[in-house]
């Protein structure tokens, strides 16, 4: 099949895969900014020497001036989350240790799955929904010293992405009129009720406010939540809306603005990340949020080299490319770049919401 874009949402019935939305680019794709925002927006991950990584390197860290995130936060993360007991991601997840939700807001109910104590952080799926490697990050944002709310969105909860129904699942998302997958300069409806989760979060948990990430299909989402004033931590990942226009982004200008100006106001900032040469997420759209946001956007670009390749049948048929920077094509080997990045993202939490060892006496478990 072709490698072209569908139309509109009525015409996804004729795209069989996500990768049909994506044209195969290849070499470096750097992204320019002005400001500080030229630095960070496509700073690659580097290794001690300040070179840049072509292979996985030992004891990489990425250089995380601008974040306010520093190494030895990092390495105390990463103490807290290493007694994490070891869980096949080819396996189904049952998500028996989070507490399973029917939560209320404007008037929709969805199930949210909720675990942990301390400030909370809303986890967002990827497609084709919450995968035993999505479960794991959340796992490891509990494990930090936070309360996880994890939405279900989309798909079958704990599932291995299978190809087909992971096609489907795709499909009808496509199609919901939640989620806005072919509009740039558009906020899909969701981010509505995931703001008022992330109030509700807040006065759940209580602490300095609330953090989000959001992956794949829900990566600008976080953005969008920055509308709301509890929300002080945004972190997108290989953000791929809008589908057909690789430097769309899919936020409305009223809200790009609104969040903009409010970012500088309250001395904030947005972490991000993508694979360097995944098509869905593309060097082109990083220029974009660098352009609208300035040096409070700070993106960061893992090597391809850098990514698993051992992946479910769904993003081995339909992605067939280094893509999902922390859940499925993240290595969990000490030293890897995705691993660095996971440990920055938990550190950015902790820095911004006031979590870590120790912090998490101060919320009561849920």
């Amino acid at each position: 099949m072709s490698k072209r874009p569908c139309a509109n949402r009525f015409d996804v019935e004729r795209c069989a895969s996500f990768h049909d939305f994506a044209d195969p680019i290849g070499g470096r794709h750097d992204v320019v900014g002005d400001g500080r925002a030229r630095r960070h927006a496509a700073r690659n991950l580097e290794n001690g020497h300040g070179c840049h990584v072509g292979k996985p390197p030992i004891n990489v860290i990425f250089d995380t001036s601008g974040t306010g995130v520093s190494p030895q936060s990092c390495r105390l993360i990463v103490r807290e989350i290493q007694a994490m007991p070891q869980r096949s991601m080819k396996q189904d997840d049952p998500l028996e240790d989070f507490k399973h939700r029917a939560i209320a807001c404007d008037g929709v109910t969805k199930l949210v799955h909720v675990a942990g104590r301390g400030p909370a952080v809303i986890v967002m799926p990827e497609m084709p929904g919450i995968s035993p490697h999505v479960a794991r990050f959340a796992r490891w944002v509990r494990d930090a010293g936070f309360t996880t709310y994890m939405p279900s969105l989309f798909g079958r909860d704990g599932a291995v992405p299978g190809a087909e129904e992971g096609a489907a699942i795709f499909r009808r998302a496509c199609a919901s009129a939640e989620f806005r997958a072919f509009a740039a300069n558009g906020s899909s409806p969701v981010t509505r009720w995931l703001r008022s989760l992330a109030r509700l979060a807040h006065e759940e948990c209580g602490g300095p406010g609330v953090g989000a990430i959001g992956m794949c299909f829900t990566g600008n989402f976080a953005l969008t939540m920055m509308l709301e004033p509890a929300m002080l931590a945004p972190v997108l990942c290989q953000p791929s809306l809008p589908l057909n226009d690789r430097g769309g982004i899919e936020i409305a200008p009223d809200d790009v603005k609104a969040v903009r100006d409010r970012l500088e106001r309250d001395d904030l900032t947005v972490l991000a990340y993508r694979f360097e040469g995944d098509p869905f997420c593309a060097a082109q759209r990083f220029a974009a949020y660098a352009e609208a946001l300035g040096e409070r956007f700070i993106g960061r670009e893992v090597p391809d080299s850098a990514a698993n390749r051992d992946v479910a049948p769904f993003f081995r048929q339909h992605v067939a490319c280094p893509h999902s920077v922390v859940t499925a094509h993240l290595i969990d080997e000490a030293g890897q770049p995705t691993i660095a990045a996971r440990d920055e993202i938990l550190s950015f939490f902790a820095l911004r919401l006031g979590a870590a060892a120790g912090g998490r006496q101060s919320c009561r478990p849920l």
